[in-house]
């Protein structure tokens, strides 16, 4: 699915990496993609060191070397349009894997085994309509932060505001920061912690509603569901309407 994303790690005060992402975003996949890269390679203390040392190594390429890159595996670097199937595209894709638009996470395992050159795609999360989720590494804090798209507010005073606050021509600002999770955190939890992220991305009313599915599942299995509907739909309505109200003033 096209869910546009970033997937960034922040080292000594810089961006590091900007790796955009074309496909499959959301939580449940790219999210939970750098979850587990944290819990199973940040929490191994080589393996960790590797990957901080690769990342200190690696650069972001500019159009010199991608224009030669591309022109060492055949492709034409002034090519508009590429046909699928494309023998001197995919020899590229193969060689420089880490400029593919599919590659997303697999950054992150690529740099535990050497530092590489990269596209700086940081500028992507400005646009809150098109970048959908970004994931940071801040390894200075040891800490992620995830933050979503579809943004038509300013920015909160918490948001630290990466991208700056200002909206593009369409009315959409940056994406906004929804959690900050510790490294340790993360290794230590016990729960379903995707499941947790995943309500925690969603709005007020949709939270209010989530938990109202779940009361009224709870209920109707006592209660015939007609019965919740005549003696406690004003009472239900009225308990969503706190549950959003809630989530709007705590968020």
């Amino acid at each position: 699915m096209g869910t546009r994303h970033l997937v960034a790690v922040v080292q000594d005060g810089k961006v590091k990496v900007a790796q955009y992402g074309q496909f499959d975003g959301y939580i449940a996949a790219a999210g939970s993609e750098v979850i587990d890269f944290i819990n199973n390679k940040l929490s191994n203390v080589i393996i960790s060191k590797k990957f901080r040392d690769n990342v200190r190594e690696s650069f972001f390429a500019d159009d010199e070397y991608i224009r030669k890159a591309q022109t060492e595996c055949g492709f034409d670097p002034d090519q508009k349009y590429v046909s699928f199937g494309d023998l001197n595209w995919q020899k590229y894709i193969e060689t420089y894997p880490q400029f593919s638009r599919e590659t997303s996470t697999d950054v992150l395992n690529m740099l535990c085994e050497s530092p590489l050159a990269l596209n700086d795609n940081f500028i992507f999360g400005k646009d809150s309509l098109f970048c959908e989720y970004a994931y940071l590494i801040d390894l200075d804090k040891d800490q992620l932060q995830i933050y979503t798209g579809f943004n038509k507010s300013p920015l909160s005073s918490e948001d630290p505001a990466l991208w700056g606050n200002e909206p593009n021509n369409d009315g959409y600002y940056p994406v906004s920061l929804i959690k900050v999770l510790s490294f340790e955190y993360i290794i230590t939890y016990e729960g379903d912690l995707i499941e947790k992220l995943e309500f925690d991305a969603h709005d007020p009313y949709s939270k209010s509603e989530k938990i109202l599915e779940s009361v009224t599942e709870t209920i109707s299995g006592y209660v015939h569901s007609d019965a919740i509907e005549d003696y406690l739909g004003n009472e239900l309505e009225e308990l969503r309407t706190k549950i959003e109200q809630f989530f709007m003033e705590s968020k």
